[in-house]
């Protein structure tokens, strides 16, 4: 990759999808509900296309199996010091957590 600050070169899977996060996006999913992006784009089927000027568009074409949580985005979001109580809900919307002791 090029950029103003110098060259870099990006070759594992999760780099690439951690350049490319839509941190400061809105996602879609498929049954049309939309979350906040997160750290790590949420899977490796994407496109990429250049637009004019310089600009260049990232199309998401999965949600990983787009069921359930993103074993991926979870740990990322555990490295960031979410609790689990916080990464279940934001994989799971409107749950409640109780105790079973």
């Amino acid at each position: 990759m090029v950029t103003e600050s110098g060259d870099f070169s990006v070759d594992q899977e999760y780099e690439i999808r951690k350049l490319l996060s839509p941190q400061e996006c809105t996602i879609t999913e498929k049954d049309g509900t939309e979350t906040d992006g997160g750290s790590l784009l949420p899977s490796a089927y994407f496109t990429l296309k250049q637009k004019k000027g310089e600009s260049v568009e990232v199309t998401g074409g999965g949600y990983g199996h787009g069921v359930g949580m993103s074993q991926t985005a979870a740990n990322e979001m555990a490295k960031e010091a979410y609790s689990f109580e916080e990464i279940l809900k934001y994989f799971f919307n409107g749950i409640t957590i109780e105790s079973m002791v």
